[in-house]
């Protein structure tokens, strides 16, 4: 699984990240800078690239 996050989101702070990684197996934390609590609308372009290459990396497998 995917987990996206943006560093400074005020509204659940990064540390949640690391939490749910630690919860989810197999899971990988991607941090969006310059990105908040809405990283699609942020850093859309930055989020897209994190999405395709984790697709492409777990088709691969």
């Amino acid at each position: 699984m995917l987990i996206l996050w943006g560093v400074q989101d005020c509204v659940t702070p990064v540390e949640g990240a690391d939490c749910l990684a630690q919860r989810i197996a197999e899971s990988e934390v991607v941090l969006l800078d310059n990105a908040g609590h809405l990283p699609m609308i942020d850093q859309p372009e930055k989020m897209v690239q994190a999405v395709e290459r984790f697709v492409l990396k777990t088709v691969s497998k």
